[in-house]
């Protein structure tokens, strides 16, 4: 019945499928995840921007890294999804969003056995997973990607292994199942005293004392090792100094429990039927209906007290999901002896039941993120009743804006099919028949969920055409050593979707150095002398002045002036100089435009297709003076013929402290260019009139240097 309990919770979760990230922890650790399978490193840069916010995400590394908060489970799943799409050039989060469906009904297949363990029969204990993988939060959370399902599968298999296993082989599985649910969150390590109670029994206690810390090594000594690879030590996380135990328990706990935007009973009250059913565990195995009490009231309390025990943006306590097994167990022996009970108890478990099955299927079949949410911990919205988010829940039902993959585009033999797929697994046939169709019924889901995933991803593919087009433009020329900077923080998810290659990319908004400055030392570490950095910037102005990061970029770098236009997506390149070596050559162009300083990063032979920086200091008479010319930096030939230029106002017009202006240029070399002979000149002149200005000796041209373009020899 294990194996019906697994495929029926399996076809129901497939047809919730949805093939996208939710929440900002999915798109941290997909980044991590992303960085693993393609840089070989931990950071989080993609999702880089949200590191300025305190209580998100992700966080500043020691040296300028951008690292996940989130424990790294998820992201070392992800990772082979990136390597194996990266092959396909498929998506790759519409295939790893295929996670926690399957996580979720192998999570109800253990809670079946657990409940067998227990000392209940068959049908009590498939009651028991049924109850919770439809009629608690467990159906919605099976579709999104935080990493509670995964922190529930591993305390439900840290409970089996030590009821099925009496000496120390059973405590190494739960400690190894605890390990599990600790690095996908770190915070289950406060789980260790629940887990005691089935742990310390029976005879060799010492042996299932050292089994036990040896199958939790694992989890702690990789979460440490986590730790110490990121920031330098195993006890640090990366939490800011906000994130703390803050709330009252008076506050958060009545907050996790009955709260109108966040409380257990409105969004799972069927754990009121196991609760009812609580003594009928107590009296079949007292050591593990303590160790679920022990784990419930461990949520209450380490949640509790939590600064934002409301779990942000999500559906529901959210943090009470891995203890929501543990809360039902005893839901599944109170329905079986159904015929005993009063009609009045009858009749109250019929109305919870419902109720939790409408409130289940609302969150189900709905998009979190189009609820209003609170704005910060604590917020009075979460107490409000009715209550905001489920007016909108119910306009959203309403009007059939549903999230599913099969209902986004009217596929609706999808929920037909996989029907089909669960009756098969509900057919009464006697047991040498049942296995064929079970196994027809899994073929025909796992298939669904196929499908569904390449409906997904060609809707992936759909999206953002223009950020499309730049991105292929940039990975056709981009080079091994250069790097990427996207300003585009809500198109995330697309770059984990699309981007291949091994360049490192950092996700900015335009002002983030100026909210942030640790993000200058992000950027620098991504700036290798002689690479380039190739700027995508989507529903922003480029050049923008008033802009913090196009200021920063042309202070220290040389943009070549390309700016590659796709409909609201544009693509830029700038140079990353290496060492400056100064052309010794000052001027006054026109009356008062002072040419203090000249240098360039490039010597006295070059290579066809080469690209070099030249740096000019000006100091103008006045501001206006400034304004109001335009640089023209220019390669001739012997014949004085134009080869390539860069033209720009002084300091591509970003103001700069103090009276010189820091005016940098690049330059790239036609890839069919040799000759003996060429001349880096420059030239100013007005933008309006195109007049220019001259030189003391009459002329409008200054020669910086000469040079020559030599193919390199083999």
């Amino acid at each position: 019945m294990g194996a019906q309990v697994f495929l029926v919770l399996l076809t129901i979760y497939c047809a919730g499928y949805a093939g996208r990230a939710y929440s900002a922890d999915d798109i941290s650790s997909l980044s991590v995840g992303w960085s693993i399978a393609h840089r070989g490193d931990l950071e989080a840069r993609i999702d880089a921007w949200t590191a300025r916010f305190p209580d998100q995400s992700n966080t500043f590394g020691p040296a300028g890294q951008v690292y996940s908060k989130k424990g790294p489970l998820l992201a070392f799943l992800a990772a082979p999804a990136y390597r194996l799409t990266s092959s396909t050039g498929l998506p790759a989060i519409p295939l790893i969003t295929t996670l926690n469906p399957v996580v979720t009904a192998l999570t109800g297949w253990l809670l079946f056995h657990l409940t067998r363990l227990a000392g209940f029969g068959p049908r009590p204990a498939a009651l028991t997973a049924l109850v919770w993988g439809f009629l608690t939060l467990a159906l919605a959370y099976s579709k999104f990607l935080f990493t509670e399902p995964l922190a529930t599968l591993g305390l439900v298999v840290a409970c089996l292994a030590a009821v099925r296993f009496p000496g120390w082989v059973g405590a190494l599985g739960a400690g190894l199942g605890l390990s599990f649910a600790v690095l996908a969150r770190p915070a289950a390590l406060a789980l260790v005293p629940a887990l005691l109670p089935l742990v310390w029994s029976g005879v060799r206690r010492p042996g299932r004392i050292l089994g036990f810390g040896l199958g939790l090594l694992p989890g702690a000594a990789g979460l440490g090792l986590y730790n110490a690879v990121r920031f330098g030590s195993p006890l640090e996380s990366g939490l800011s100094p906000i994130e703390t135990f803050s709330t009252p328990l008076w506050v958060g706990i009545p907050g996790l429990l009955w709260s109108p935007g966040r409380g257990l009973l409105f969004f799972s009250p069927a754990v009121l039927v196991g609760l009812a059913g609580f003594p009928l565990v107590w009296r079949a195995h007292r050591r593990l209906a303590l160790t679920s009490a022990l784990i419930v009231l461990g949520h209450l309390v380490l949640y509790g007290a939590w600064y934002g025990w409301d779990g942000g943006h999500a559906w529901g306590p959210r943090f009470l999901v891995p203890a929501l097994p543990f809360l039902v167990l005893g839901a599944g022996p109170l329905l079986d002896g159904w015929s005993r009970w009063s009609l009045a108890l009858k009749s109250a478990i019929v109305v919870v039941l419902g109720v939790s099955l409408l409130v289940q299927g609302a969150g189900f079949l709905t998009d979190f993120n189009r609820l209003p949410q609170p704005a910060r911990p604590n917020d009075p919205m979460l107490w409000e009743l009715p209550n905001p988010a489920w007016t909108a829940t119910l306009q959203l039902l309403g009007q059939g804006q549903l999230d599913p993959v099969w209902a986004r585009h009217g596929l609706w033999p999808i929920p037909v099919l996989l029907g089909a797929a669960a009756a098969l697994a509900l057919l009464p046939t006697p047991a040498h028949s049942r296995r064929k169709l079970l196994a027809a019924g899994l073929a025909l889901t796992l298939t669904v969920l196929g499908f569904q995933v390449d409906v997904a991803s060609l809707e992936a593919e759909s999206r953002e055409l223009e950020l499309a087009a730049a991105l292929n433009t940039l990975q056709n020329h981009v080079r091994p050593e250069d790097a990427v900077v996207v300003v585009a923080p809500y198109a995330q998810t697309w770059f984990l979707n699309h981007y291949r290659l091994p360049n490192p990319v950092l996700g900015l908004t335009e002002d983030s150095l100026r909210l942030e400055p640790r993000f200058r030392l992000t950027l620098s570490r991504l700036l290798k002398p002689g690479a380039q950095l190739w700027l995508l910037v989507q529903g922003f102005a480029f050049p923008d002045p008033a802009a913090e990061l196009d200021a920063e970029l042309h202070r220290e770098l040389c943009w070549t002036g390309s700016v590659n236009s796709f409909g609201g997506v544009r693509l830029s390149r700038f140079l990353i100089p290496g060492n400056f070596h100064d052309l010794g050559i000052q001027a006054t162009f026109g009356r008062s435009l002072g040419l203090k300083a000249s240098a360039w990063d490039a010597g006295t032979t070059l290579a066809p297709g080469d690209s070099f920086c030249v740096r000019l200091e000006w100091e103008p008479a006045s501001p206006a003076e400034g304004v109001n010319t335009r640089i023209s930096v220019q390669v001739l030939d012997a014949a004085g013929k134009l080869v390539t230029q860069h033209d720009g106002p002084p300091g591509a017009g970003f103001k700069q402290p103090g009276p010189t202006i820091i005016d940098n240029h690049g330059l790239s070399l036609p890839g069919n260019l040799t000759g003996e002979a060429f001349y880096l000149t420059v030239v100013v002149y007005n933008p309006d009139t195109l007049e220019r200005y001259t030189l003391a000796d009459g002329t409008d041209r200054l020669t910086l240097a000469a040079f020559r373009v030599e193919r390199p020899t083999r």
